[in-house]
């Protein structure tokens, strides 16, 4: 999903909710191991209404997985 397919979710969302407290928006998915690049990714997400990022690391062997874990938190 782009930011901006995710941002027309979010707009959909808004439109059809009854309640008027605020509520959070949650992407999920993989972002890229360099942190300056993976603060890019979900800061487009951010931009377009998350307000919570899930990194999935679906299919990661352990190395992928440590290695992710050893570049540190995105820079968003």
């Amino acid at each position: 999903m782009t930011p901006g397919d995710f941002r027309a979710c979010v707009a959909y969302v808004r439109g059809q909710r009854v309640a008027t407290g605020p509520f959070d928006i949650v992407m999920s998915g993989e972002s890229p191991l360099d942190p300056e690049a993976s603060g890019a990714r979900i800061r487009a997400f951010a931009e377009a209404g998350a307000t919570w990022w899930v990194e999935e690391g679906l299919g990661f062997s352990l190395d992928e997985l440590r290695a992710r874990i050893r570049s540190g938190p995105p820079r968003v």
